[in-house]
């Protein structure tokens, strides 16, 4: 039986967190798309009927928002994590990522933009379990 280091085990979890937040990016650009193309159509139906079906667009054009809102998050998570990952895939400054995550979350708070933050406390919280579990 062979044994994995606790390091090892760490990167490797670290990775799969790494994939999982490239996946749900991919996911919530999908969703953007989505969203931009009901956005399309309501703006559309309003004009077709004199303009109106207003609610109908505004609550598109505010699902949308929130959508781009949600990619633009992920994409600056992933491009800060992306910081951290050397050429071998690895993550050497694991915890200064964490405590960079974790200060920008915090920013975000301040600046009363919680679902934002909300957003990165999940991954915050999940890379802080990694580092906590396995660390001697």
């Amino acid at each position: 039986m062979a044994i994995i280091s606790t390091e090892a085990e760490i990167q490797e979890r670290l990775s799969a967190i790494y994939e999982e937040l490239i996946n749900t990016k991919d996911f919530i650009r999908n969703e953007l798309i989505e969203s931009r193309l009901n956005y399309d159509k309501a703006c559309d139906k309003h004009i077709q009927t004199g303009f109106r079906c207003e609610y109908e667009w505004i609550d598109a054009e505010i699902s949308h928002q929130k959508n781009f809102i949600k990619y633009d998050i992920y994409c600056h998570l992933l491009e800060i994590v992306n910081d951290f990952r050397d050429l071998y895939g690895q993550f050497p400054e694991y915890h200064q990522m964490y405590v960079t995550l974790n200060l920008i979350m915090l920013q975000l708070a301040r600046e009363e933009k919680y679902e934002l933050a909300a957003i990165l406390k999940n991954w915050v919280d999940r890379i802080k379990c990694i580092i906590k579990e396995r660390s001697p």
